[in-house]
């Protein structure tokens, strides 16, 4: 380690030098002490250094907060494309492209302006599909929308040569960038910014009925080395359609009958497969076309659609145009993870005594109105999002807490003395898994709350509690988020009763996603493209950070998941006391069922299963505890709120089975206008496709409620891929087919 000795003179002191290595060197000075400790602390360490979170240090958190500023988007010059992939899926074998659609945002589109790019020995077909953006893009910035990115990247990355960093987060893939011809081209996801399945587009956006058509293709048949073949059998092809699709095939066919080149019972099947990917296009630009309008009209043209990758991100920006964040403060470090552990979700819960019981009675799902728009209302009403910086609590006392503005602290719950039906208090275990109890573990339950939910749990389940350390802060209010989403609510409600189902529908994905931003998590990873000739060094130079297996995305170039230290801000405060109001929401009506022995039998997040006959009950309950009216229509209100086709009275179930957290099933009633007695079913089964449930139910006599009955004690192996159902699973680089019928999950409650 040490290279060579020498020796020099200095003030009649002879010393003698050596030479070290780095790492010796920092050994020795830090035996010595001379290191001093930073102002400047993070949490996150990458998972190789296994650092422990349960210890959140809070002593740097005024270097930790930065304020909000609105800062107005820049807008880029750049042309919009919409762009949808069609592959061969042949199970066995990775997705292999096989067309590709794209058309031009324009003020009028047709379905001849929409390109279709089909592969062939001919011409490389993804070269012209990008060749003709570069060229219609005319040296403005070139962004494409797909509707399902993830996928469609996937499908063209072997045909690109250079692609640079995507946006990833949590496994979803936001944007990505390639260059070609020297030029940029960004590849966005659609559904991010309107998450409505393309199908449901003409309906939600209310889109001309030349856009509304029903569709029935053989995916199956279609495959790389079939398509020079531009006539086939309709018999032929009809073996890979199921039945329900054969009649709007034939009909498709004998209204397009020169196009599809239709003669002695032949057709071409590539023209029908490229006629169907024309309107996919279409039917994408048009609707975000319309979705972009109605967002224009909304923020009054102070905001562009297409500068943002999310509705969320969006919508956050609204919220701040509209000052609803002003004189708030972002949060970082260690301040935003010890605020951020008080961020619980929906509550999902069974009553446990009918858990995995038929109950036979007459039940209702009541449900919050706009819950979180609730919530934020609500919140601005009492009290606000809170100005100014936050400082560390320096007392333990509540009453003195109770007098700031709002506090956010880490508490250990010792005590439970008031039992709810479906318990309050939540905490995580070790494994991560939000737990909900009614009693408090042998060496207390160590959470963090704010203010909202720790007067909520006091109040309504008599906790006994110890504070160990918070943040507080003491300087007001902003209002304003409250007044914002009062107008989104309202405007909706005078938009619905117009018909204006796209206006509508707009707004609600604004309310819904109003809050989402303000608690986004950190980003513990990052992408990075590697070129093939650098491969070698990158893996030599960062070893140390590679988080799995380099992946190899095409010929030219990798892809590498490396460990990173996210430094940025959010508003996490916000969104803690917004989540907080929602469950007070919530809770209020808990109570009142469970000081009236009322049987909550099922909630998820925003509704509860409860009794017919008790909804009145709780109601008259209610008015006498909180002076308000429960039900309506209105913010902060419940309503009854089953679906059933044809009802038009009261819907209601007569027999329910819950199994689990979001596994359950409801028999329906109801009357149709002829004062007929009309049934259906109500159910959910998470992590089990619709396909899938349908076609086990068919093996019972008693249809899909027997199934039900026989998960209560029995394990059942569900097909969730049956024949119908395509699925796939991302493998690498590549997407796999799962074969028809071996896509299997076992379910045991």
């Amino acid at each position: 380690a040490i290279h060579s000795d020498h020796y020099f003179i200095n003030d009649d002191v002879i010393y003698k030098e050596k030479k070290f290595k780095s790492l010796q060197l920092i050994n020795l000075l830090f035996k010595e002490n001379l290191f001093e400790k930073d102002n400047f602390i993070i949490t996150y360490t990458p998972q190789y250094q296994k650092c422990s979170k349960k210890d959140i240090p809070l002593t740097n958190i005024d270097e930790e907060q930065e304020l909000y500023t609105y800062k107005p988007k820049k807008e880029e010059d750049k042309v919009i494309f919409f762009a949808d992939t069609e592959a061969e899926t042949t199970v066995g074998k990775g997705h292999e492209a096989l067309m590709v659609g794209v058309v031009k945002m324009k003020d009028i589109n047709t379905v001849s302006s929409t390109r279709v790019y089909v592969r062939n020995d001919k011409t490389n077909f993804i070269y012209d599909f990008l060749s003709y953006i570069v060229k219609n893009s005319k040296g403005k910035k070139a962004v494409v929308y797909f509707h399902n990115l993830k996928y469609d990247y996937h499908i063209l990355l072997p045909f690109i040569y250079q692609a640079t960093s995507p946006v990833l987060k949590d496994n979803q893939l936001y944007s990505a960038t390639i260059v070609f011809q020297k030029k940029l081209i960004e590849f966005r996801d659609s559904y991010k910014l309107a998450p409505i399945p393309l199908k449901d587009f003409n309906d939600t956006f209310g889109l001309d009925d030349e856009l509304n058509k029903k569709e029935a293709i053989a995916y199956n048949y279609y495959k790389v080395d079939n398509l020079n073949i531009t006539s086939i059998k309709i018999s032929e092809y009809c073996k890979y359609l199921k039945e329900e699709e054969k009649t709007i095939f034939f009909n498709s066919l004998e209204s397009n009958k020169k196009l599809f080149e239709v003669k002695d019972n032949k057709f071409n099947p590539i023209e029908y497969y490229k006629y169907y990917l024309r309107y996919d296009c279409l039917v994408l630009c048009e609707g975000m076309k319309k979705y972009s309008n109605n967002i224009n009209a909304i923020t009054q043209n102070k905001l562009n659609f297409f500068d943002y990758l999310t509705i969320s991100s969006l919508t956050n920006q609204y919220m701040g145009l509209m000052g609803a964040f002003d004189g708030l403060y972002k949060v970082s470090g260690n301040l935003r993870e010890f605020i951020s552990k008080a961020v619980t979700g929906g509550r999902v819960q069974c009553l446990e005594r009918t858990k995995k019981q038929v109950i036979n009675k007459k039940t209702a799902d009541y449900d919050g109105v706009s819950l979180y728009a609730s919530a934020i209302s609500r919140l601005c009403k009492e009290s606000g999002l809170c100005l100014g910086k936050c400082r560390r609590i320096n007392t333990t006392d509540k009453k003195i807490l109770d007098r700031y503005s709002y506090y956010i602290v880490e508490i250990k719950i010792n005590k439970i003395n008031k039992k709810q039906q479906l318990p309050f208090v939540s905490y995580k275990d070790n494994k991560g898994i939000l737990r909900y109890t009614n009693d408090a573990t042998e060496n207390g339950i160590i959470v963090n709350v704010d203010n909202i939910t720790l007067n909520d749990w006091i109040k309504f389940q008599d906790i006994e509690y110890e504070i160990i350390d918070g943040v507080y802060w003491n300087e007001g209010f902003n209002k304003k988020m409250g007044s914002v989403i009062e107008k989104l609510f309202s405007d909706r409600l005078i938009e619905k009763k117009k018909g204006n189902q796209a206006l509508q529908a707009v707004l609600k994905l604004m309310m819904n996603s109003s809050y989402g931003k303000t608690i986004i998590k950190k980003s513990m990873s990052d992408k990075k493209i590697i070129n093939k000739k650098d491969i070698n060094s990158f893996t030599k130079n960062y070893y140390h950070i590679i988080k799995k297996p380099i992946e190899k995305l095409n010929d030219n170039q990798y892809l590498a998941t490396v460990d990173s230290i996210d430094t940025s801000y959010n508003l996490a405060q916000v969104g803690v006391s917004i989540l907080s109001m929602s469950k007070r929401i919530m809770n209020e009506v808990f109570d009142i069922a469970n000081e009236n022995n009322y049987p909550i039998y099922y909630t998820d997040t925003d509704s509860l299963h409860c009794n017919y006959d008790d909804v009145e009950k709780i109601e008259k309950h209610f008015k006498l505890k909180y002076g308000k009216e429960l039900t309506g229509k209105q913010l902060g209100q419940f309503h009854i709120d089953f679906e059933l086709d044809g009802a038009k009275t009261e819907i209601y179930a007569t027999k329910s089975i819950f199994l689990g957290k979001k596994c359950y099933i409801d028999k329906l009633e109801s009357k149709d206008c002829n004062g007929n007695l009309i049934t259906g079913y109500h159910y959910r089964m998470k992590g089990v496709t619709l396909e899938g449930l349908k076609y086990e139910a068919q093996q019972y006599k008693g249809g899909i409620f027997e199934l039900y009955e026989n998960l209560i004690n029995k394990s059942v192996n569900i097909t969730l891929n049956p024949f119908g159902k395509f699925m796939c699973k991302y493998s690498s680089s590549k997407i796999l087919t799962w074969e028809t019928g071996k896509f299997t999950r076992e379910l045991k409650f």
